[in-house]
């Protein structure tokens, strides 16, 4: 099982969109609530199968979107869609 939640924070500065769906591992995963995969939604909306267990969503400010997108660039699967 895998536990999904969105970040979100303002549009860049063209108007883009900045949200992202963190994908975490639930109960039962010897990993259990570690961070799996980032998948930036960009407009294609958020990627998050029907029925799936949701946290609530949350804004940030702009540097924390960033870290969390160079993390998972860096360190996670990462998603560009």
């Amino acid at each position: 099982m895998k536990i999904y939640q969105i970040i979100w924070t303002a549009n860049d500065a063209n108007g883009n969109p900045r949200r992202l769906t963190c994908v975490y591992a639930g109960p039962g995963d010897p990993r259990e609530s570690c961070l799996l995969e980032v998948i930036e939604h960009g407009y294609g909306g958020d990627h998050i199968p029907p029925g799936a267990f949701v946290l609530p969503s949350f804004d940030v400010v702009p540097s924390k979107y960033r870290a969390v997108k160079g993390y998972a660039k860096t360190h996670l699967i990462y998603t560009n869609n």
